[in-house]
This record gives structure tokens, sequence and C-alpha cells, in this order.
């Protein structure tokens, strides 16, 4: 390859990249609690209207609060780590799509397209693959990276 890397033909498998399970694993884990956080705060955003105070003129106790400067509080600091996540997950991603445009067998690439760029889980990716179970999809995957390793050191 132009850029020194070298090209494992058997397993498709692009060396010099570094990439391994673990690292795969990494980005996956971060990609899903990314999108947990951006579910709960779209959560937050729409089933929380702000409450009004009760103006019956009778008293309610002495507990002080305030609902919507803590929800704009917890809104905020959502919104900060979803910042962050989308940072790593973005400082990831180049390397990690070179990887996967470098499986030639187009059915394992898409499962890794699948699991490592959109998340999913292996029950999802199964059932998009079709005609394949969780079990047999990550195998798959496993047993690809497992060559590439092997292949690349």
């Amino acid at each position: 390859m132009k850029d020194g890397r070298e090209h494992n033909t058997q397993t498709g498998a692009v060396s010099g990249g570094g990439m391994t399970l673990d690292r795969l694993n990494r980005h996956f884990e971060m990609g899903r609690k990314l999108r947990r956080t951006q579910e709960l705060r779209e959560a937050l955003e729409h089933n929380n209207p702000p409450t009004a105070p009760k103006r019956d003129g009778m008293p309610h106790g002495t507990d002080v609060s305030d609902p919507v400067g803590n929800l704009a509080a917890e809104l905020a600091d959502l919104g900060a780590q979803i910042a962050f996540m989308e940072q790593e997950v973005r400082k990831d991603e180049p390397e990690i799509l070179r990887f996967i445009e470098g499986i030639e067998d187009a059915h394992v690439r898409t499962i890794f397209r699948l699991r490592f760029l959109r998340f999913l889980s292996w029950d999802d990716v199964a059932a998009i693959i079709g005609g394949n179970t969780r079990d047999s999809v990550s195998r798959m995957c496993y047993r690809y990276v497992r060559k590439a390793e092997r292949g690349s050191g």
C-alpha cells in the first residue's frame, strides 16, 4: 500500500494499523454509551415539562427546590458528557473505518460496519444480516480479528 501498511490477502486485514479486538470493543462501548446518553438527554428534554408552583395560598412545606433549574443543570451536564464522548468516537473512527474497508469479504465487512460504526447489538446485527444467529456473527467477527492480529504481528 502507498502509506507503508501491508495488506494480508488471506484475511483482507491491513497490518500496521494496530487494530485489536480490545480497541474495537472499547470503541463499541464508547459508542453505545454515547447513544444511551443521547437518548437520556432527549427523554429529559421531551418528557419533563416545567412545573409551575401551586398558587392556592396554602403552605406546601419547607422544601426549597428549583425543578427547572435542576433539569437545566442535568441537561447541561449530559451535553458536556455527549460532547466528550462524540470527540472520543470521532478520534478513533477514521482508523476503524480504514480497517473495516480493508475487509475483502462483504458479509464480514457488513458485520463490522453494523457492530463498530452503528454500535448495534449482536442480536440486531444478526437480524439485519439475516440467516445468522448472534453467536455466528460474533464468531465471524472475532475469528477475523484474531487472524488479522496474527497477520500484523
